[in-house]
């Protein structure tokens, strides 16, 4: 066969003009006419034969099988220009990086769906079901509409500041050391998956301490006792990892041309992992009463498709904004004075807030954050390609697609053209275009319109809460094995994923003037080892100490709680209140101003007297002198109280014959009287549910805000 020549248009594909189109990969710089269509020898393309000639051609297409989607598309775009045609899996596509032929792609109600192979989204289980890989066009409406954005509104924004900055200052304890070297990809990713199950699914993930090794590791739940096991945080995150790359080699793979491969049975087994974890967090967590569970179980789907959609809610609320951060640091950790100018930013925004959990309005005010972020996502768009397929005939870039054909938007290229973005490889937060009405019309990280990421608001509120939580406190700095953001490597797996050393060095920034740590929580967790145990330790082997208050109220009375009256058992808590609001008072005087630790707080007498006698005598009472407390009042504030609920392990629960609490279920009945406690209260709090000692203490000097020192 002989080649065409660069005027002729090629409609259609049929086995006569294969070799013609193979031997003249025809593509054209402009955006004006696709002058030819290059056929891919993708594994689920059909294989052809090709004569000589059009073997140098064909070697040429093979970029969508040496490489993957995104890193093909990429070179393409480099090679041929900002509108590329191509046949892929045996489909017609364009390739885009043309701003405005994306945006007319992104506003068309004929691109609602993706392109991929059945078998293989059958695989990963996302084959009409969820929402990200949906074709079934109707019933992703219907799941976007009544189950992810009724989970994703204005209240859930406001619950999820105080969940990320809690949950960020206890990661701080566990990871970050003074000068030392520290994964924060892991870091980063740690953060965002516990604040995911927590805020969506109502479960508190096993800390990093629990027993990796072990898929049945113990996963809790927030609001209630749960006996349902899972897993910990980090072995969730190696199955949400795994289930990535699984998703980037079975999305256009057909699984009957692969079973020979060890690679198709490895990920087939890291899709089947994830999917299965799943399962077991939807049976833990199917009574809860976050928004995202109420209203997946008004919809009435099978388990299957539940277990679906919390798989993809566990999916975009983990790496993108993880990595998000992690791409925004990274540029952060070799430019000192843009580091200097955001947490003066922090500082000056957040001076007048009472604790440590900024509200979504002043959050909102962090513009230079906002900018930081934008430069990170646009210089290392965690998406880097937008994948749409026709759902009817639609004319793009001068081509007529037909349903089933399918359009590849470079975010990657679009995001750095020099007439979109003045010093596009620059990392500058006073970029003039983030100031410009319609500026979102070139920068596209979240997609846009209709199929645009539903959670793209609260992942930006997510990222600044986090963000400056972390530079409040630290700065980092790049070691020698890290790559600098301009030349860090990348591999897609749907999500853009550093390749190398994701390591920078911690440094501390500022140390809170005045600490109190507080532990509570029922009989038997632990409190007073735990404090003594502080005290053996810096810095708290400096700090005051309250203790033992409610046994010198029993000593005193001569009583023991167990077989107390309801009268003689209100008037005991009433006793320790006082005692322990005295005893904070003494400490908290100007001439002394001196940090303690406590193995109780004013919060315990009202749990207890709740949990024992709410439905013998008024609450109103104790309500009134709940809130009305100075000393509560205070409690919210973050220089002034950590305070530190502890979980019941069924391990350290035994009956001396004196305590109140007998078994495991009635501590953790205790338990959810806590916590029901502090939310009502809007306490800032910390939940410890790991076992040793040492993790305990890491975890509460990340809740004070205090370095890791690495002390045991």
């Amino acid at each position: 066969t002989h080649a065409h020549t660069h005027t002729h248009t090629h409609t259609h594909i049929d086995t006569h003009a294969v070799c013609s189109l193979v031997a003249s990969p025809l593509f054209f710089r402009s955006a004006a006419k696709v002058t030819g269509w290059l056929l891919s020898p993708h594994p689920v393309c059909v294989c052809l034969c090709v004569s000589a000639a059009a073997r140098s051609a064909f070697q040429t297409s093979w970029l969508f099988w040496k490489h993957n989607v995104a890193e093909a598309t990429l070179q393409y775009l480099r090679q041929y220009g900002d509108v590329v045609g191509v046949v892929l899996n045996n489909r017609r596509g364009l390739l885009l990086a043309d701003r405005d032929e994306a945006n007319k792609v992104l506003k068309s109600k004929h691109f609602h769906q993706r392109p991929g192979c059945d078998a293989g989204l059958e695989e990963l289980g996302m084959l009409n079901q969820g929402i990200i890989w949906n074709n079934d066009t109707d019933q992703w409406k219907a799941l976007r509409k009544q189950v992810f954005q009724k989970a994703l509104n204005s209240k859930s924004l406001e619950q999820m500041v105080p969940v990320a900055v809690r949950i960020t200052l206890q990661t701080m304890g566990l990871m970050l050391r003074e000068n030392t070297s520290v994964d924060m990809k892991r870091f980063f990713r740690s953060v965002t998956v516990q604040v995911t199950c927590e805020l969506f699914f109502g479960l508190s993930l096993a800390s990093q301490d629990a027993n990796l090794s072990d898929a049945s590791s113990p996963l809790h739940t927030s609001t209630h006792a749960s006996s349902a096991r899972c897993c910990s945080v980090d072995r969730l995150l190696l199955l949400v990892e795994n289930y990535f790359s699984a998703w980037q080699f079975l999305l256009f793979r057909h699984p009957w041309k692969n079973w020979w491969r060890p690679a198709y049975w490895k990920h087939r087994a890291a899709s089947l992992a994830l999917r299965v974890e799943c399962r077991q967090i939807l049976e833990a967590c199917r009574d809860n009463d976050t928004p995202f569970m109420k209203h997946l179980r008004e919809q009435g789907l099978s388990e299957e498709q539940n277990a679906q959609c919390l798989l993809e809610m566990l999916l975009a609320g983990t790496d993108t904004s993880s990595l998000t951060m992690y791409f925004t640091l990274l540029a952060l950790s070799t430019r000192g004075s843009v580091q200097a100018r955001l947490h003066n930013e922090i500082e000056a925004t957040l001076k007048d807030e009472e604790t440590w959990e900024p509200s979504t309005q002043t959050l909102h005010k962090l513009e230079l954050m906002r900018n930081a972020l934008y430069e990170g996502m646009r210089l290392k768009t965690v998406g880097p390609v937008i994948m749409r397929q026709a759902s009817a005939p639609v004319q793009v870039a001068g081509q007529q697609l037909q349903p089933g054909d399918f359009v590849i938007i470079s975010n990657h290229t679009m995001h750095r053209q020099a007439q979109l973005f003045e010093n596009p490889d620059e990392f500058d937060i006073d970029r003039r275009e983030w100031k410009l009405e319609g500026s979102m019309e070139n920068f596209r990280p979240f997609g846009a319109y209709d199929k645009g990421c539903v959670g793209q608001h609260l992942a930006m509120l997510e990222m600044k809460a986090v963000m400056a939580t972390v530079l409040r406190l630290w700065r980092f700095e790049k070691p020698d094995q890290t790559s600098r953001l301009e030349d860090l490597c990348t591999r897609w797996d749907v999500a853009n994923v550093p390749v190398g050393s994701c390591q920078l060095v911690s440094r501390r920034l500022a140390q809170p003037e005045t600490q109190n740590v507080l532990l509570i929580g029922p009989q038997s967790v632990g409190k007073t080892t735990l404090r003594e145990y502080l005290q053996k330790t810096p810095p708290f082997s400096k700090w005051a100490t309250i203790c033992e208050v409610a046994r010198e109220i029993m000593a005193e009375q001569d009583m023991r709680m167990r077989h107390a009256s309801t009268e003689r058992w209100a008037l005991l808590q009433r006793h320790v209140f006082a005692a322990q609001h005295e005893k904070e008072d003494k400490l908290h005087e100007k001439e002394v101003e001196k940090s303690f630790v406590s193995d109780r707080s004013l919060i315990d007498p009202v749990a207890y007297w709740f949990h024992k006698c709410s439905q013998d005598i008024g609450k109103e009472e104790w309500i009134d002198t709940w809130h009305g407390r100075e000393g509560v009042k205070r409690y919210r504030r973050w220089q002034q109280a950590c305070l530190v609920l502890i979980r019941p392990r069924e391990e350290f629960i035994h009956d001396d014959g004196t305590r109140v609490v007998e078994s495991y279920d009635e501590a953790m009945e205790f338990f959810t009287v806590f916590l029901q406690l502090l939310k009502n209260a809007k306490l800032p709090f910390t939940t410890l549910t790991c076992a040793s000692l040492k993790q305990r203490r890491l975890q509460v000097l990340g809740a004070c805000g205090l370095p890791n020192d690495g002390e045991a």
